[in-house]
């Protein structure tokens, strides 16, 4: 069966995915299949691995998906000294993250800590809405509790249901998607045994998958994923460097001006440091005599 409802609830899906029809059913009498059917839905929501709609269908925002503290505020925006259209306003002094005859500007000139406050309380509210629907799931997966105003008010589109299907390796459902969609969808997930899903020569990507990637990674996730690569590259060429010596390398410092926070940098890289642990604490205390 198609048809082109933009999204479903819970209730209707986990019947419908099995040919079941959901009107028939009560809280008490669910098939069996959709009572799995939900249940496995419901614990990819509380996980966060696939996003949920309110009952008009509008995305909530998933908690997974919370910008970084490096995106939540804007950069620090950069000028040349002497600009006259910054003319007046209150320039941080220069670091050495700064590249020379720039000055840096913090959002509102407020300290890092002031800004960490902010953006907790930011984050504590960011999935509040998708927690409000999910929540009452956690009795359904564990004490197989189905409570049908609760299940009807929680809604998936289709991009979560194919989500969801990948996750689980499992065809998309015919009652929401038509025999095309289905074929393109498992061929990509499950080609011939000519052609293993996923499998290429060791070293070689797919260019279509690295541009796919790249675009759903964030900028600081992107500056942190290079800063690493740069990182291991330089203690491969001398595994004595300190964690403060790779942080203020010139080609760190290239690619994360925009992120010399407290602490940050430190944070993106030190599980890569090749020193022993009893050397990783610094300088060595003088001994007293």
């Amino acid at each position: 069966m198609l048809n082109d409802f933009i999204h479903f609830s819970l209730w209707e899906i986990g019947h419908r995915w099995h040919d079941n029809d959901p009107n028939l059913s009560t809280t008490t009498n669910i098939p069996l299949s959709a009572q799995d059917t939900i249940r496995s839905i419901g614990r990819a929501l509380i996980r966060c691995e696939i996003g949920v709609c309110n009952a008009r269908g509008v995305q909530q925002k998933n908690p997974q998906r919370c910008p970084d503290f490096e995106d939540y505020w804007p950069r620090p925006l950069y000028v040349e000294k002497g600009d006259s259209r910054y003319k007046g306003r209150v320039f941080t002094q220069e670091t050495d993250y700064v590249p020379e005859n720039q000055l840096v500007i913090l959002p509102e000139n407020q300290t890092e800590d002031e800004l960490w406050r902010q953006y907790q309380e930011f984050s504590e509210s960011w999935g509040q809405r998708h927690w409000a629907l999910v929540n009452c799931l956690e009795a359904t997966i564990e004490d197989r509790i189905f409570v049908k105003e609760d299940l009807e008010a929680i809604h998936l589109d289709q991009g979560a249901i194919i989500k969801f299907c990948t996750l689980k390796e499992l065809e998309l459902p015919a009652f929401w998607f038509s025999q095309r969609e289905r074929d393109e969808f498992a061929s990509k997930c499950h080609p011939s045994e000519d052609e293993p899903a996923g499998v290429q020569p060791y070293g070689k990507l797919k260019r279509d998958d690295v541009d796919s990637f790249w675009q759903q990674v964030s900028p600081a996730q992107k500056t942190r994923i290079m800063c690493r690569e740069i990182a291991i590259n330089l203690w491969r060429k001398d595994g004595s460097r300190t964690i403060a010596s790779i942080i203020e390398d010139p080609e760190i410092i290239r690619f994360a001006a925009a992120y010399g926070g407290k602490n940050t940098l430190r944070d993106w890289i030190k599980d890569l440091d090749p020193r022993p642990e009893n050397e990783r604490n610094g300088r060595p205390k003088k001994l007293t005599q």
